[in-house]
């Protein structure tokens, strides 16, 4: 009902620190399989990244369940934001995975289905008797784009795991400020200015432009990156100034 819905969306924008409220309106272990799973796949066109290709269902009980839809786009991307990352661009996974408890349980989650789920063989076979039955029926000029895709979608399943493991990399931050270590009430921003991003310092708050993700991606070396508009820090010297 709207009344439900109400609830659910009143919560969120609550800012009395708890998600006590939130609790009270969605189902979350079932939420936290169904985040789960779109970062394991990753859904990155989903709910809790994309806020789009989901809907919302309110059985009687009144908690509310995630349902997804248009998952066509599954292991077809390796940029940072669709795969190195733990979702949480839309406002409810946002407030949630900033207290600590949540995250916990999230990773968890994330963990147990992948040890229950997925399975290399299992899934190239499945991958394997798919391309076997659609194959003849892709037109022969579309057959070069048919196995450049299905490759794709194998190499990057084969790498899932391993990507996974780096994400969960109790190291890695995500949705954090970072303030001015001179002092002062300046956080590290990220806007657009002259149709241009442009990372600066703004007064601190907890807008979107000011959370980042601290990412592990090589040895000992992690990158910035503004998940809500998926800029990273660029540091460069140049004649012109540029940074």
């Amino acid at each position: 009902s709207l009344a439900d819905i109400g609830k659910v969306m009143n919560a969120v924008s609550d800012t009395d620190g708890s998600i006590q409220k939130i609790q009270n309106g969605i189902d979350m272990p079932a939420f936290l399989t169904y985040w789960a799973m779109e970062v394991i796949l990753p859904h990155y066109d989903g709910f809790t990244l994309g806020s789009n290709n989901s809907y919302l269902y309110f059985p009687p009980d009144g908690k509310m369940l995630t349902l997804p839809w248009g998952t066509d786009t599954i292991l077809f991307r390796t940029e940072d934001r669709e795969v190195r990352q733990i979702y949480a661009v839309n406002r409810l996974a946002r407030k949630l995975l900033a207290h600590p408890q949540t995250k916990v349980a999230l990773v968890k989650r994330i963990q147990e289905l992948l040890a229950q789920l997925w399975d290399d063989a299992a899934l190239m076979g499945s991958v394997d008797t798919s391309v076997s039955a659609i194959k003849r029926f892709v037109p022969a000029q579309e057959q070069g784009a048919f196995a450049q895709s299905i490759e794709l979608f194998r190499n990057n399943a084969r790498h899932r795991k391993a990507e996974l493991a780096n994400v969960l990399d109790s190291k890695g931050q995500q949705n954090v400020g970072l303030k001015n270590a001179q002092g002062g009430n300046f956080c590290l921003n990220t806007q657009v200015i002259d149709a241009r991003f442009v990372t600066n310092v703004f007064i601190c708050s907890d807008h979107p432009d000011q959370k980042w993700d601290v990412i592990k991606v090589d040895g000992e070396f992690y990158r910035l990156r503004n998940s809500a508009s998926n800029q990273c820090v660029n540091l460069q010297n140049s004649n012109s100034g540029d940074e």
